[in-house]
């Protein structure tokens, strides 16, 4: 995955950073991100960033090219001075940046479907198996640039949306910084940690880790807490 080392790389092929970051630039390829925010406790100082619950909201940069991102870069306090941009411009751009990059959603039960099928299992075989294994239905979620995906948690529209889809209640759970996965909250809590668990420690690099909490969102008060 692309990464700050990308973006410096990219930048030194260019013959004036001034040409290529202006203040146009940052409000029109900035969107929001979530970090944890105990893993980078040293670098909030540094960038604006909203704190909730084991999390942070912050800002990237995001380079691209005809072929989709090629470069990011944290938006820091000292670049928001130097090309006077304000806290209000920067959320209010990189929110509706957000936005603008769509919800991209997908069932696990497809996916397993989909790869089972291809290893030639019988498909009574393979109804049977999805319908043992996934009482309730599974959904991954990002953006349809499976950039900086796990943002999504943040727009209050797309778990409304979530939430009519699995009929209620649910939980979040972080599979990285670019995706999340969403199931009703009736499903097994300790099966969902279960599964984040072994994600983190062997699907997921280090730096794209979100968090090893699940997430529950509740529609009435149309909030997120650590369930």
């Amino acid at each position: 995955m692309f990464n700050s080392n990308d973006f410096k790389e990219y930048i030194k092929n260019k013959t004036s950073v001034t040409n290529i970051i202006d203040k146009g630039f940052i409000l029109k390829n900035t969107v929001l991100a979530v970090i944890n925010a105990k893993t980078h406790k040293g670098d909030l100082q540094s960038i604006p960033h909203k704190l909730f619950e084991d999390l942070a909201m912050v800002y990237q940069l995001v380079i691209s090219n005809n072929n989709g991102p090629i470069a990011t870069r944290l938006i820091s306090h000292d670049l928001l001075i130097m090309h006077g941009v304000s806290l209000e411009e920067l959320y209010t751009s990189a929110k509706a940046n957000t936005i603008a990059e769509g919800v991209l959603t997908e069932s696990l039960a497809d996916i397993m479907r989909a790869s089972l099928t291809s290893q030639g299992f019988p498909l009574a075989q393979i109804d049977d198996f999805v319908n043992d294994t996934e009482k309730f239905p599974l959904f991954t979620m990002t953006n349809e640039r499976n950039c900086f995906g796990a943002s999504l948690m943040l727009i209050k529209y797309v778990l409304k949306k979530a939430a009519k889809v699995v009929d209620g209640n649910f939980y979040i759970v972080p599979l990285n910084i670019h995706k999340l996965m969403v199931t009703s909250e009736k499903n097994d809590l300790e099966y969902l940690k279960q599964i984040l668990c072994d994600n983190n420690q062997n699907e997921v690099e280090t730096e794209d880790v979100l968090s090893y909490n699940i997430y529950h969102y509740d529609i009435i008060s149309n909030q997120i807490k650590i369930a």
